[in-house]
């Protein structure tokens, strides 16, 4: 990454189709993002509604295909209850993490049928996302069975929810469990943000399972994007032996959150938008401090976080285009966070997301990105 005046030189997407089609199904995942209801029930319904409804939408359709709604949506809420900073929505619900799985034909291989398992990022206003799950990483957790190898307390606590969910009295291993997986057949997760960093650890924990029943014909394979860093340098060797060549990562290079929690991209944060491209913007004052804080905690524990195949060819790896004046502001839940750093989290914002959509990475026709925030808007 260079502090370059001017963003001038193309980059060509070089994406697979298949790999655009998960990213797509990815991004509905996030149908309850910045919503708040009356109920658990309400959001349940309209997680239901959204994600069966995009599958039924031919502006959708015709770039994806037909795909099947096979188990979920499921999900973890949790009640406002922060009279100070939220108190026009205490007693309301909001969704902490969604997942549902789909099935249809592989778009490479007709002869195969792929589940994708989609997990939501992080929901902008759920405070148990921001605060345990993203931001618990001083603490680290055993994997059990691999030596050395650990995870944060939050992806932990994250990955012990997606496990626990269950529709129809099952959870997710036990429905595929119960399927007829001696076929040709291949389970992709896959999940932006917080997803990007849930998504390899239930890769981990399905090939487990297809170890366990022998399940010789199964293909397990992750397709995460924009993902924070989840584990150590034994867990990321351990993912890469298992999931081989069937890891598939995109990350953007202007994005903050793929550079938590490796030390060395932890140090780029403060300056990354610090040329005349991005602004000259720099961060400062309270989010500044919070950065370092959390980066004395991984160096205390000596943490390692280490990215699973960073920096590899399963990366691929994109410059984000600087954020227009015409692009439409951000604001951030936790107030404090962005405080005198307005224009810096304005421009992270875009570069978490909006620019994965765009023709040097995911490449998203433009009908096709439109229609997905339907289903993702509040």
């Amino acid at each position: 990454m260079e502090d370059t005046k001017e963003m001038d030189v193309p980059q060509v997407a070089n994406i697979p189709k298949k790999q655009q089609v998960i990213a797509v199904l990815s991004s509905l995942s996030n149908c309850n993002q910045n919503s708040y209801e009356i109920s658990e029930t309400a959001l349940q319904e309209k997680a239901t509604s959204r994600i069966t409804t995009a599958l039924k939408d031919s502006t959708l359709t015709d770039f994806i295909g037909k795909w099947e709604l096979v188990w979920g949506p499921c999900l973890k809420n949790s009640v406002v209850s922060d009279k100070k900073n939220n108190p026009k929505h205490v007693g309301q619900y909001v969704t902490d993490n969604t997942m549902y799985v789909v099935k249809s034909q592989d778009p490479e291989d007709p002869t195969k049928t792929l589940y994708v398992v989609a997990v939501a990022g992080t929901n902008a206003i759920s405070d148990f996302g921001w605060v345990d799950e993203d931001a618990k990483v001083g603490v680290m957790v055993d994997w059990n069975g691999v030596p050395k190898a650990k995870i944060s307390k939050g992806s932990s606590d994250g990955l012990g929810i997606l496990l626990k969910m269950k529709d129809n009295k099952n959870d997710l291993l036990q429905f595929f469990s119960t399927l007829n997986l001696n076929e040709n057949v291949e389970i992709a997760t896959c999940g932006h943000s917080l997803g990007g960093a849930l998504s390899p650890l239930l890769a981990l924990k399905l090939i487990e399972m297809k170890e366990i029943n022998t399940i010789n014909n199964l293909t397990v394979s992750c397709y995460p994007s924009a993902g924070p860093t989840s584990g150590n340098a034994a867990l990321a060797r351990f993912a890469e032996k298992k999931l081989a060549n069937n890891y598939h990562s995109v990350i953007n290079n202007y994005d903050i959150v793929p550079h938590a929690w490796e030390v060395a991209m932890l140090d780029k944060i403060p300056t990354i938008y610090n040329s005349d491209a991005y602004g000259r913007l720099a961060l400062t004052g309270k989010s500044l401090d919070l950065l370092r804080f959390k980066e004395s905690q991984v160096k205390l524990i000596l943490a390692n976080y280490t990215r699973i195949y960073g920096r590899t060819t399963h990366e691929y790896t994109f410059d984000g285009k600087p954020k227009g004046a015409s692009e439409a502001p951000m604001s951030l839940n936790i107030s404090a966070l962005s405080e005198g750093n307005d224009h810096f989290f304005c421009q992270a914002s875009y570069q978490h997301t909006t620019v994965y959509n765009q023709s040097n990475a995911l490449d998203f026709p433009k009908e096709v990105t439109l229609e997905i925030q339907k289903y993702i808007q509040p």
